[in-house]
């Protein structure tokens, strides 16, 4: 019985790795973005931070000098939030908040390697009794949702 769960194990790990299945989040930046320059022009300072750690910890060669290196250029766009719901009832209202993430790497010839755009949306429950807590979960939210696009953008980079 052993010797049968063994071989059942190798076999699903033999079939998983020929079929090309990773783990997600394993594997590093794909090698044509090498070297790689964040131009951080529309970031704030704790999206350059998130960004070049995300990047790091896939193994991207990061290049300090803009020029020989292909550029990242990424802008995060808070769009408009959309109320979905409310409720006199309950003093419930349900809003949607979105953020975009537009990006592109180019060459040092100029050449659009890839460029995209990604778009995260959350729902929030805000109640209209609790007013002050408002602004603080909008902007939890709101870094919450540039945490996953970095993220997506990475993983967009590892294809």
């Amino acid at each position: 019985m052993r010797i049968l769960s063994v071989i059942v194990l190798i076999t699903s790990v033999i079939l998983s790795a020929a079929c090309g299945f990773h783990l997600r989040g394993s594997g590093a930046v794909a090698e044509r973005f090498y070297p790689l320059f964040v131009e951080t022009g529309d970031l704030q300072s704790t999206q350059v931070s998130a960004l070049t750690n995300a990047l790091k910890q896939s193994n991207a060669e990061l290049s300090t000098l803009k020029d020989g290196a292909n550029r990242l250029k990424l802008k995060l766009i808070p769009l408009k939030p959309q109320k979905i719901a409310s409720s006199s009832l309950t003093d419930i209202e349900i809003v949607r908040l979105s953020m975009q993430a537009d990006f592109s790497v180019i060459s040092p010839g100029a050449v659009v390697l890839i460029e995209d755009k990604i778009t995260h949306s959350r729902e929030l429950e805000l109640d209209k009794a609790n007013v002050l807590s408002h602004q603080s979960l909008i902007e939890q939210s709101y870094r919450e949702l540039e945490r996953s696009l970095i993220r997506s953008l990475i993983y967009r980079l590892k294809r």
